[in-house]
């Protein structure tokens, strides 16, 4: 067995929060498809509510959960807000290992768990890059270059690296600008469409 990345006490201090109920996690997710025994689970809220999910994470599974309201089934971590909860233990987990790309792991953690949450929009996850390729198919866009530049960000095309119906968000950039043009996509996606 793997040693653990958080316990439910870790988890309660890094992110102020109350634990009901102790775990030791090997492992944490935001999207109850991918949770593997040992996982933290966290139910990040947007288009859908990951509180919807909490229930299957743990039957997958998931020995913990960090939520913003009670939940049944399995020991959880109380806190306001579940993404600012993740942004802290990313920031805790940054602070106890400085061999850690600060960038990539921060901005590109913020991307997925944002970006990931649009109903419809699925990003795809890279290891080792500051870019996150990202299918929009679901909009049936025929250009979501331009869907974005009118809500103003500015992606790459995916046809012209050979994925039609993707587009690439560079993240390498200032940690305030990534958070300003992920909040310009998700208006963008979240708009109705004319």
């Amino acid at each position: 067995m793997s040693d653990p990345l958080w316990t439910a006490r870790e988890v309660a201090s890094a992110t102020g929060g109350l634990a009901d109920g102790d775990f030791s996690a090997t492992g944490i997710t935001f999207d109850s498809r991918e949770v593997q025994p040992g996982d933290l689970f966290v139910a990040l809220q947007g288009a859908r509510d990951g509180h919807e999910f909490v229930q299957g994470a743990f039957a997958s599974g998931a020995v913990g959960a960090l939520v913003s309201q009670p939940v049944s089934g399995g020991p959880f971590v109380l806190v306001s807000e579940t993404l600012k909860a993740l942004e802290a233990l990313g920031g805790q987990a940054r602070d106890q290992a400085p061999q850690v790309r600060r960038g990539a792991v921060t901005a590109q953690g913020q991307g997925e768990a944002v970006l990931g949450q649009l109903d419809g929009m699925r990003v795809t996850h890279s290891q080792g890059t500051y870019l996150a390729w990202i299918d929009v198919r679901s909009k049936g866009w025929a250009n979501p270059v331009a869907e974005f530049e009118a809500g103003g960000v500015g992606l790459s095309d995916g046809a012209d690296f050979g994925l039609p119906g993707y587009v690439r968000l560079n993240f390498g950039c200032p940690l305030p600008q990534l958070e300003e043009a992920l909040a310009r996509m998700v208006a963008v996606w979240e708009k109705p469409h004319q």
